[in-house]
């Protein structure tokens, strides 16, 4: 009788020690910034974008590469527009913009511009999505910065 207690008090134990408290994720939360109030903004999941891919590269010869794509459901036009930025004295200027427009649910977009050397380097990416010339949502990719 005792080794069954026994038994039963540290499966008990065990069980009770391998519940770990769970806390949320705060490292996504975005403050206001416009705003001195802080609030906190919370945004909601898309509505009709499945996939906005990204990626930027710049080449050992200088060659800034961007690539970008959305798929979306319920919609029937989608467009994308990337601008290829420079940091000079302080802020991102646009250098390149390209933008690609399909009447369907996705939209891609590749493109190339050489860059000069000596500077920061980023895409800043555009997705919306349309059903009927009605606006449905957007959202904005920015990339992280590559020196040349």
């Amino acid at each position: 009788m005792n080794k069954m207690r026994l038994s039963l008090f540290v499966l008990l134990l065990i069980s009770a020690l391998s519940v770990a408290p769970t806390f949320a994720d705060t490292s996504s939360i975005v403050f206001d910034s416009p705003r001195t109030t802080g609030d906190l903004i919370i945004t909601p999941n898309f509505v009709s974008i499945m996939t906005f891919s990204n990626d930027f590269s710049i080449s050992s010869q200088g060659k800034a590469s961007v690539t970008s794509y959305v798929t979306a459901i319920g919609v029937n036009k989608c467009s994308i527009t990337v601008d290829l930025q420079r940091y000079v004295n302080g802020s991102w200027t646009t250098i390149k913009t390209w933008t690609e427009t399909n009447n369907n649910s996705y939209c891609s977009l590749g493109k190339s511009y050489y860059v000069s050397s000596g500077y920061q380097y980023r895409m800043t990416a555009y997705a919306s999505v349309y059903n009927n010339g009605s606006f449905i949502e957007q959202t904005v990719y920015t990339s992280s910065t590559r020196v040349y």
